[in-house]
């Protein structure tokens, strides 16, 4: 409700200063890393590098505007504003699950 009232009066579609919908999208970015510390049983901060790879690629997502997080921004509304840096979030954690796929078990058996 806030934002939609900011949309109206701000002129613009993603003010800059409501950055809510960029800490959930990189908590989402972060969960697959959250999961493997707390079944590995490790501090999340010993899987650094998942850490560093969630944000780059929530950044990427979140700049490049691909597919559906493109799609969710050129709304234009309340929704949109959320829904962008959601779906760059969900990306990004299906990217990180496959780098850490990739780094724990390689490409080849």
């Amino acid at each position: 409700m806030a934002t939609a009232r900011e949309l109206e009066e701000g002129g613009t579609h993603d003010p800059g200063w409501i950055v809510i919908d960029e800490v959930v999208g990189q908590w989402i970015a972060l969960l697959p890393v959250a999961v493997g510390a707390t079944a590995a049983g490790t501090a999340p901060t010993r899987l650094w590098p998942g850490i560093l790879a969630a944000f780059l690629l929530f950044r990427l997502f979140d700049i490049w505007k691909p597919w559906l997080v493109g799609h969710a921004d050129r709304r234009k509304d309340a929704l949109g504003v959320m829904l962008d840096d959601l779906w760059a979030g969900m990306f990004s954690a299906c990217g990180v699950t496959a780098l850490a796929a990739i780094a724990h078990y390689g490409l080849v058996p």
